[in-house]
């Protein structure tokens, strides 16, 4: 494989593989908890991007796979399937074979596919084929079936008992030959306008990116090694405090040397140049020594702030470690 910043093009895979595992996991158990297809974008986004950072490294055992669940994904985002615990137990196990396949490393990948091809094909083709209507599970908002049912004046099917005129029955006592009513328990697409906690989960982990333990180090090596260079420039203001007095005991001696001057009956204008352009000299270090203060000063702020920055981007959030208990819960 190629090398891309420092990283394969099998690394950056494994990396996608592993945050959108993970978001699809964790995703998946509360699409499951509350049935609502608002959560399925960001799970559906998920798959896709698996799917084409495999294609990328020619991973076709990936893009099966992750083409199967965002078929599924996009099936129940636009309200032709419904959200049902079988499926969704289908949908776990490819992410899970994904995350698996996310830690493999590039020369495992060939035994993990012998390993795992049958598995996957056997998914793949439950995919394909629609879940038992009995696990459905209906939204609290979606339309209950009648407590009775009415045989069309169309005509019953053959082989089924047609109950009197104006009576009404239970569901579970009429024939089994009279089909019930399958769009009841189909839910109707949720409105999208309100974000969900699974939309900002996938939001914040798309814009995150990887960096490794030892380039965080590095960083903050180099930001310890910045804060020291800043206080370094404090010699350099003590050297041009040294040059300012220098320059001050030099108009002090001129002065001196224009009143020797006076007193022998010279001309005490023949010094007064050279004061002038001490003078002019003095004022320039005042000017030079502002600025290598406020330098200073900026300098430690920023690096004191770039190594905060730094040593707080090697935390993670708390949620991380927490984020698979309700899988483990489910399961």
């Amino acid at each position: 494989m190629s090398d891309l910043g420092g990283f394969s093009l099998h690394e950056l895979f494994r990396g996608e593989a592993e945050t959108h595992a993970a978001a699809l996991s964790e995703g998946l158990v509360k699409l499951e908890g509350t049935s609502n297809p608002a959560i399925v974008e960001p799970l559906m986004r998920a798959a896709h991007s698996i799917k084409g950072a495999a294609r990328v490294i020619g991973l076709d055992i990936a893009v099966r796979l992750a083409h199967g669940l965002e078929d599924v994904l996009v099936a129940m985002q636009k309200g032709r399937e419904a959200i049902s615990s079988s499926r969704i137990d289908q949908l776990l196990r490819g992410a899970d074979l994904l995350a698996s396949l996310a830690r493999v490393s590039e020369a495992e990948v060939a035994q993990w596919t012998a390993t795992n091809s049958s598995a996957v094909d056997q998914l793949a083709a439950e995919l394909m084929v629609p879940p038992p209507a009995a696990v459905q599970i209906a939204p609290a908002a979606a339309p209950t079936a009648p407590t009775g049912f009415q045989v069309p004046s169309s005509g019953p099917p053959a082989g089924s008992q047609v109950p009197p005129a104006g009576t009404t029955e239970n569901p579970s006592q009429l024939p089994t030959a009279v089909p019930a009513a399958v769009p009841a328990s189909i839910p109707a697409p949720a409105p999208m306008s309100a974000p969900t906690p699974a939309t900002a989960t996938a939001t914040t982990r798309a814009s995150s990116v990887r960096v490794t333990a030892e380039k965080l180090d590095r960083l903050l090596q180099l930001a310890g090694e910045t804060m020291l260079e800043s206080r370094r420039l404090g010699v350099i203001h003590e050297e041009a405090l040294d040059f300012k007095r220098m320059l001050v005991r030099l108009e002090d001696e001129l002065d001196r040397l224009r009143a020797e001057i006076r007193a022998a009956g010279l001309d005490p204008t023949l010094v007064a140049r050279a004061r002038g352009i001490v003078e002019k000299g003095r004022e320039g270090v005042v000017a030079h020594l502002l600025t290598v203060e406020s330098a200073i000063r900026r300098g430690e702020e920023t690096s004191t702030q770039l190594y905060h920055e730094v040593l707080s981007s090697r935390m993670r959030p708390f949620a991380d470690a927490t984020a698979s208990l309700p899988r483990a819960v489910r399961d």
